[in-house]
């Protein structure tokens, strides 16, 4: 990466976020609430946002987007070459899909692809918004995040929350070995979930990481409860859990 500042978006159903950063520091932070806009009229209004904010005149040099939603898949590279393309992502997402939708990251390291469904708008957006920019499912970013690492411990996870459903990654030997993604109403659905894969997993008395991250969130409280009542509950005593608030930004150099 160049001396030239960055642009870094992180967006969902309810959330369009925006950090302009230098080097691996934030100069300047928007954000704006879709949660009650009608999905027709959301790119109208995050156009109408980048323009009032002067987002949509800064200079950059890489710009990435981080696309999050639970409709995400990981499947092996070789079975997403020797599949039909349509019919795998119509046995994952059903056949009401929208192909203009579809989209899919590739991590050569990993031998994987990610699949993922993606509004077709907001890919315009920023293809004529934003030239150059490059746009990615955010697990894809957290899957580059844990690739990169090199951790004496069993097993190295991130647990990244948005307003409505989460993504719980967890690697070991440098491996994906969980990719769960999950709707939640309360707290208490997302330490059940992750605390059930992990049993499953064997990992609830391993020694372990799990970054703990709040994506495009409004609020920024519930990563500490979590954690809080996982140490309160000792569901998980040899885990060291850990928030990190600028997994997006650690993640940046990784995905560009």
């Amino acid at each position: 990466m160049n001396n030239m500042n960055n642009l870094l978006f992180e967006v969902s159903d309810s959330r369009f976020s925006v950090h302009y950063l230098s080097s691996n520091s934030i100069l300047s932070s928007w954000s704006l609430d879709l949660s009650s806009k009608a999905e027709l009229l959301k790119k109208e209004i995050i156009v109408d946002f980048l323009v009032k904010e002067g987002i949509s005149l800064l200079n950059y040099s890489n710009a990435l987007v981080l696309w999050s939603s639970r409709d995400v898949v990981l499947v092996p590279s070789n079975l997403f070459s020797n599949s039909d393309f349509d019919k795998l992502f119509e046995l994952n997402f059903g056949k009401n899909y929208s192909k203009n939708d579809s989209d899919y990251n590739r991590n050569h390291l990993l031998g994987t692809v990610s699949l993922f469904t993606i509004p077709l708008w907001i890919k315009s957006l920023f293809v004529t918004k934003f030239p150059g920019s490059k746009i990615i499912h955010s697990s894809t970013a957290w899957l580059n995040y844990l690739t990169a690492k090199n951790t004496s411990v069993k097993f190295h996870g991130i647990l990244a929350i948005t307003e409505s459903h989460f993504d719980f990654i967890v690697f070991s030997m440098d491996k994906p070995i969980l990719f769960l993604q999950n709707s939640f109403n309360e707290m208490e659905d997302i330490i059940y979930h992750i605390s059930f894969s992990m049993q499953k997993m064997n990992l609830l008395d391993k020694k372990g990481i799990v970054e703990v991250f709040e994506f495009n969130r409004n609020a920024n409280m519930i990563s500490d409860q979590i954690i809080t009542t996982i140490e309160q509950l000792h569901l998980a005593n040899s885990v060291n859990w850990v928030k990190n608030s600028e997994l997006t930004i650690n993640s940046f150099n990784l995905c560009v």
